[in-house]
């Protein structure tokens, strides 16, 4: 096999992989999203999923995301973002729309470079070239894109976007604001509330476009502390929460599936999981029930 990259990866998956074909590997199927409409999700099987998770750990994590990029990475947490606006007066929050398939075969390939160039100076890995990049990117995309369902897609979403969190960064810093972005959720917020967000918005646009991204108007909100401000769905008034309305519908989710008897697609059950695991992070107490009944719902094993 014409490739250093099986100095790094397993070799036999490598081959199995390149022979098939990396786009042969992909199950690909919708969910619903909550504000409407559906989510299309593209989940890489077998040998392939198992590469993705080695370039994860062994290559993309050698180079770090901005700071102001919040989750995906070790050690990090969803709640790092409401740490940063705890107690803000006014709080912007932008969507990003299409925001993992806004990312292109060429900007992945571009980190890849960057990421490998970073490899072979660390470890002496001798001779990794251009072709491996390309390798690593073909290993990553599907149809052109990024897709949203790979292990390797949120890092890689990081890495691609550090220019434009860098370029927000310093825009925030500038107007007095803190800045995060939690994939395709971004958020200003002022500690006094004494600013104008309109103007605020209207000047972040030619940023975010100039990056390839599109903001979603629909879902940008204007929020003052007389309301419930939140950053991705945590309540950041005065201290951390989640609205009571999400544990009540939650439960209620959970109370339905279990009398029913149901038996769940894995890919649901994942997602309850990561749900209930997520509430845990903001009150493991009040959580603790919910996780326990996410392992009494019976699942099909994709």
């Amino acid at each position: 096999m014409n490739t250093k990259l099986n100095l790094i990866l397993n070799e036999d998956h490598l081959k199995e992989v390149i022979a098939a074909g990396p786009q042969s590997y992909y199950l690909c199927y919708k969910i619903k999203k909550s504000s409407g409409g559906s989510r299309l999700i593209s989940a890489p099987q077998g040998a392939l999923k198992s590469l993705q998770e080695e370039i994860l750990h062994k290559i993309l994590y050698l180079k770090d995301p901005h700071e102001c990029s919040i989750g995906f990475t070790p050690g990090s947490s969803i709640t790092d973002g409401a740490d940063a606006h705890l107690g803000a007066k006014a709080i912007l929050n932008i969507d990003l729309k299409d925001f993992f398939h806004s990312i292109k075969y060429p900007d992945v390939q571009k980190v890849m470079s960057s990421v490998l160039s970073h490899l072979s100076m660390n470890i002496q890995t001798e001779n990794i070239e251009f072709k491996d990049a390309r390798l690593l990117t073909n290993l990553t995309i599907y149809k052109y894109r990024l897709p949203q369902g790979a292990p390797t897609s949120p890092y890689l979403s990081n890495l691609v976007a550090y220019h434009m969190d860098d370029n927000l960064n310093d825009f925030a810093k500038k107007n007095n604001l803190t800045y995060t972005r939690y994939a395709d959720d971004m958020s200003f917020s002022h500690k006094t509330g004494d600013i104008d967000m309109l103007p605020i918005y209207k000047q972040i646009v030619p940023i975010v476009t100039k990056y390839n991204f599109k903001i979603n108007n629909k879902k940008t909100r204007i929020l003052r502390d007389h309301q419930r401000m939140t950053v991705t769905g945590i309540v950041i008034n005065e201290k951390k929460g989640v609205p009571k309305w999400k544990w009540k519908n939650f439960r209620a989710e959970l109370h339905n599936l279990i009398k029913s008897g149901e038996t769940i697609s894995e890919e649901k059950h994942q997602k309850l999981l990561g749900y209930a695991q997520w509430l845990n992070q903001l009150n493991a107490k009040k959580a603790e029930p919910y996780l326990k009944q996410v392992g009494n719902i019976p699942y099909r094993k994709s």
